[in-house]
């Protein structure tokens, strides 16, 4: 969910931004509904913290270790991935 979001977010925001100035009106509107409410509302980065914290009371640190790296590691990537393909599709 959490890297999906990434993904989303990423694109989002590289719309906007190609639509123009997005600090005021109505893309700061969308930036702010879209971005912070229903992406933030839809990624859950409260528990990734809280399962990485489960997983090291249970004594598998290493699996909490792979798990927010990865976690983490896949959001950057993909906010990436979702930008560059934003870019191209928007230069077309």
């Amino acid at each position: 969910v959490n890297i999906t979001g990434a993904l989303f977010l990423a694109v989002l925001i590289e719309w906007l931004g190609h639509r123009g100035q997005s600090s005021s009106g109505t893309q700061r509107s969308v930036r702010v509904f879209l971005g912070t409410g229903v992406m933030g509302g839809f990624t859950t980065y409260s528990a990734l913290a809280a399962q990485t914290d489960a997983l090291i009371r249970t004594e598998q640190p290493w699996v909490a270790l792979l798990y927010s790296v990865g976690t983490i590691t896949g959001g950057f990537f993909v906010s990436i991935l979702g930008v560059t393909v934003m870019r191209r599709e928007l230069s077309r």
